[in-house]
């Protein structure tokens, strides 16, 4: 995350740290653990650790594919939306 939200409250964003790990304990434990009271702030701005068991590189694949799939998603709907307007003011 960079400065542009400067002026902004930090309590609506959050830096998203991904640590690979090794071991028995689940993810949304060692998630629960590392997340809680108090919560690790940069600059006043949260900050989550996500632990992954998988490594590295197949995560970022797999977040980038589902950033992707969202983004799309949101288009779609954006689309349907400005649709929706249409018809609504054009009585189609």
């Amino acid at each position: 995350m960079n400065r542009e939200i400067q002026g902004l409250d930090p309590d609506l964003y959050t830096y998203d740290e991904v640590v690979e790990y090794k071991g028995d304990i689940k993810e949304d434990d060692l998630f629960g653990i590392l997340n809680s009271r108090p919560m690790l702030r940069i600059e006043g701005i949260k900050v989550d650790i996500n632990p992954i068991k998988e490594d590295m590189r197949s995560y970022m694949k797999r977040s980038n594919d589902y950033d992707k799939h969202k983004l799309g998603l949101e288009s779609r709907v954006r689309r349907l939306e400005q649709l929706i307007q249409w018809r609504l003011h054009y009585g189609r």
